[in-house]
C-alpha cells in the first residue's frame, strides 16, 4: 500500500515490521526516508512502538548515502 505520496507510511511501515518481528531478528534499519514528507523522528517513534523498544534503539540511515552501517 502506498501512502498519499506514493510510500510507505510510517504506520503501514511499522505494521509489517510488527508482522515480521520475531525472536531472533536482531538488527532493523529505517533507510530511504522521504526528504520532503517524513522526518527520522517521527520513522523512530513508529518502528519503536512496532517493536516494543526505545526510539533510541532505532536504527537510521542518513540521507545522500552517508551513514552506511555494517552489521
Amino acid at each position: 500500500m502506498a501512502g498519499q505520496h506514493g510510500h510507505l507510511s510510517n504506520a503501514q511501515a511499522a505494521a509489517a515490521l510488527a508482522v515480521l518481528r520475531h525472536d531472533r531478528l536482531n538488527t532493523v534499519v529505517a533507510a530511504h526516508l522521504s526528504e520532503r514528507n517524513n522526518r527520522p523522528e517521527l520513522v523512530a517513534r513508529a518502528f519503536a512502538a512496532a517493536l516494543g523498544c526505545g526510539e533510541q534503539d532505532v536504527l537510521l540511515t542518513q540521507r545522500h548515502g552517508r551513514g552506511w552501517l555494517a552489521v
